[in-house]
């Protein structure tokens, strides 16, 4: 009897103990540290509980602080994780708890891979590379943490129907985000109770007529129409406003500024507008359309964009109007996209003013390419660049002659391998002349040819301004909005 029950006595001794073989503890049991450890600690078994008991976990830089592969029911709590690789780590795993700690000085500070409905609560999580990431995963809880000063605050990656609660998120590089893959991963439970530098986080799903209140910090709408977003400040962000899905929505008169990418759109984001809005600054792309069409963007500042200002991928229809586009990565980048129509827009001082990649049957005409380092990059691509009506674009670097006065350049054609007829003169809307200004010599044009249509002899193309084959009191308010330009 005695030896039963000391052979009993040595077992439950060697349960809660941890093994630990090249540097690494393997822990099978529930552990309470009783003092600061420097080792790597990986989860041998489920339904266990891990107290840091107040202590510290230090690492050297790599490796993985504490590494869950396959495991369920496991909390770590009340520690400081710090100076890992990866400081905590789940791959595969379920319903496990993450609370109360410290994260710190790590390149992920928590990671979830392929795992699910794993909670994450009351953690602070600062001064990482990544903060919290949650990749291939779902319905995992993210709740009641401070994410603070990091790289990435907390980033969502192809994952579905995580909630999302009482999260302060705030100094970061790139506070939040929700990036990639088809509508069913930008599904997320995220109220306003979240905050992104001290400001809500509104993440709207299957909602329709309504207006993004004013003190917006970060923007998504999934599978929404017809919404508003005006007059917000929207910065350091990983997208600054997210739509997937979205159709016939507004966004206009906003300053979006040092996220990754300005403006986002994916899954079929169809017949939107984006108007008037100063997008700068954002470190990757100013607006990154991907699977979206016929949408507009029209008289918005676009600049400081290091990979690109405007970004088309498999997205056709759309119309790019009247922007001002200075980055010093490329203007415009279109890839696999058709029939777009750029027209009237600066395209100034950029890498590439317009680049194509597999991108056919786009309309280019009435820009200004001004001191690009590369006007056009072209590559298995076949566009238009006139408006059908002698009419092309105009061409800092032109340096041919007008041999006939018309405003359009005669020589070296076509410029660019492109244009056949490149304006002399940056484009006014009105010029009829094309000598850089609006004025009497304009009207007399536009009297001459009054009231005919592109059947008449009469007819000048030149003075349809709107390009609808008639001349009539429409050009004439065009002409009338321009009038003394130049």
């Amino acid at each position: 009897m005695l030896s039963l029950l000391l052979i009993g006595i040595m077992i439950l001794t060697f349960d809660i103990q941890p093994l630990k073989a090249s540097g690494t503890i393997y822990i099978g049991s529930d552990y309470t540290f009783t003092s600061n450890i420097y080792e790597p600690i990986v989860v041998t078994a489920d339904n266990i509980i891990i107290d840091g008991n107040g202590y510290t976990l230090h690492g050297t830089g790599s490796g993985t602080g504490i590494n869950m592969t396959g495991r369920s029911n496991v909390t770590i709590k009340n520690m400081e994780i710090r100076a890992f690789g990866y400081n905590v780590r789940l791959v595969g795993s379920s319903s496990n708890t993450i609370s109360g700690n410290n994260i710190t000085n790590s390149h992920w500070g928590i990671m979830l891979t392929a795992s699910s409905s794993n909670t994450i609560s009351g953690n602070s999580i600062t001064n990482n590379a990544n903060g919290i990431r949650v990749s291939l995963g779902s319905s995992n809880n993210i709740i009641g943490n401070n994410v603070t000063n990091n790289d990435d605050g907390v980033s969502i990656v192809a994952s579905s129907n995580n909630t999302l609660r009482n999260n302060d998120v705030s100094n970061n590089l790139y506070n939040f985000g929700v990036r990639e893959g088809s509508l069913s991963h930008y599904i997320q439970d995220m109220d306003d109770s979240n905050t992104v530098d001290g400001k809500p986080v509104y993440y709207w799903v299957n909602t329709r007529d309504m207006a993004v209140p004013l003190d917006a910090g970060y923007v998504a709408l999934v599978n929404c129409t017809r919404i508003t977003v005006k007059n917000l400040n929207l910065t350091n962000n990983w997208q600054g406003v997210l739509l997937a899905c979205t159709t016939n929505s507004t966004i206009t008169k906003n300053t979006v500024a040092n996220n990754y990418n300005g403006l986002y759109f994916a899954c079929y984001s169809n017949h939107n507008i984006i108007s008037e809005n100063n997008i700068t600054a954002n470190h990757g792309f100013g607006i990154r359309i991907i699977g979206s069409s016929s949408n507009t963007i029209s008289g918005n500042n676009i600049t400081e964009s290091n990979i690109a200002g405007i970004f088309f991928l498999e997205s056709s229809n759309n119309v790019i109007s009247g922007n001002n586009i200075r980055n010093p990565g490329d203007g415009l980048l279109l890839d696999n996209s058709f029939n777009n129509s750029v027209f009237g827009n600066r395209i100034e001082n950029n890498w590439n003013g317009i680049e194509f990649y597999s991108s056919n049957g786009s309309s280019i005409y009435h820009n200004d390419f001004i001191d690009n380092l590369f006007q056009i990059y072209s590559y298995e691509s076949f566009n238009t660049w006139d408006n059908g009506k002698d009419e092309g674009n105009y061409w800092s670097n032109y340096n041919g002659s007008d041999l006939d006065g018309d405003g359009i350049g005669d020589e070296y054609l076509p410029w660019e391998a492109a244009d056949y007829y490149p304006l002399m003169n940056p484009y006014i809307p009105a010029d009829a002349n094309h000598d850089g200004y609006v004025n009497v010599w304009d009207l007399g044009l536009l009297s001459d040819a009054w009231l005919t249509d592109s059947e008449d002899l009469d007819y000048n193309p030149h003075a349809d301004f709107n390009m609808d084959d008639l001349i009539n009191v429409w050009d004439l308010g065009i002409m009338s909005d321009n009038w003394l330009y130049g």
